[in-house]
Order: C-alpha cells, then sequence, then structure tokens
C-alpha cells in the first residue's frame, strides 16, 4: 500500500513536471516569436536608417551644386562690373575726342545701359540664387537635425531589441 502511495506521488510529480515542461516549451515559444518580430524590426529601422542616410546623401549633393552656382553667378557679376568699367572708361574717351564725341556718347551711353541691365539682372538673378541657397541650406539643416535624431531613436531601438534577443 505504501509502494502504491509513492508511485501514486511520483506518478503527480511526473505529471506536474510535465507541464511544468509544457509550461516552459510554450513561454519558450513565445519568446522566439518575439525574439522573430524584434529581428524583423530591427531588419526594418537598419533598411530605414539606409535610406535616411541616401536622402542626407543626396541633400549634401544639392547643397554642394548650389553652392557652385552660387560661385558662377559671382563671377558673372564680377564680370558685368568689369564691363561697367569698361563702358565708363569708353564713355570718358568718347567724350575728351570732339570728331567723335557726339556718336562715341551715344555708344558708350548704349553699352553702359546695355551693361547696367545686364549687372541688374545678373544681381537679381545672384540674390535670388542667394536666397534659394539660404533656404535649402535651413531645409538641409532641419533635415539634418531631424535626421540625426530619426538615427539615435533606431539606435535606441536597435539597442533595446539587441537586449530583448541577448536574454532571449
Amino acid at each position: 500500500e505504501a509502494l502504491e502511495v509513492k508511485l501514486l506521488r511520483d506518478g503527480n510529480a511526473l505529471s506536474k513536471a510535465e507541464k511544468d515542461i509544457e509550461s516552459l516549451s510554450q513561454v519558450q515559444l513565445e519568446n522566439v516569436k518575439e525574439l522573430q518580430q524584434r529581428e524583423q524590426q530591427l531588419a526594418a529601422l537598419e533598411a530605414e536608417v539606409k535610406d535616411k542616410q541616401a536622402e542626407l546623401d543626396t541633400a549634401r549633393q544639392d547643397s554642394q551644386k548650389y553652392q557652385e552656382l552660387m560661385q558662377r553667378a559671382e563671377a558673372s557679376q564680377e564680370e558685368a562690373m568689369r564691363r561697367i568699367k569698361e563702358a565708363t572708361d569708353a564713355q570718358a574717351a568718347a567724350q575728351k575726342l570732339e570728331a567723335q564725341a557726339h556718336q562715341a556718347q551715344l555708344d558708350a551711353q548704349a553699352q553702359i545701359q546695355s551693361a547696367k541691365e545686364e549687372c541688374e539682372a545678373v544681381k537679381r538673378h545672384s540674390d535670388e540664387r542667394k536666397q534659394r541657397f539660404i533656404h535649402v541650406q535651413a531645409s538641409f539643416s532641419k533635415k539634418e537635425q531631424a535626421f540625426e535624431a530619426q538615427v539615435a531613436a533606431a539606435m535606441a531601438e536597435v539597442a533595446t531589441a539587441q537586449q530583448v534577443a541577448s536574454r532571449a
């Protein structure tokens, strides 16, 4: 009879142990599923970081192009100023030549007007480029700050996911 009680107890203990093992297996299965989800999230975050880096590279290239355009506009403005000076010098020389004074003066005034208009057009164009560059530069700075914040958040999520993965 004592042997039957012992066998009954051992059977109950074995049954309880099997239930505990089954419960632990279920928890482990859930942990594996969660780990897989975290790994998928991590892969998605890494892809997003790559996309944001590509956007940042494009923004940097755009910024460089705007800087090059600004340099060209400044060179054009200097050329226009040089032409204005040449036209002014031509006008002074024309006034000194009495025989050709009237015709030379008309030619010089036409050159001056043309050069002034060109200078004003270049200056307006240059000013527009400067304003666009300032706007793009500010936009770039905002995008860069937002990107850095996103990268920091993504890195924090990656670290959290790695910690959860290492615990599992």
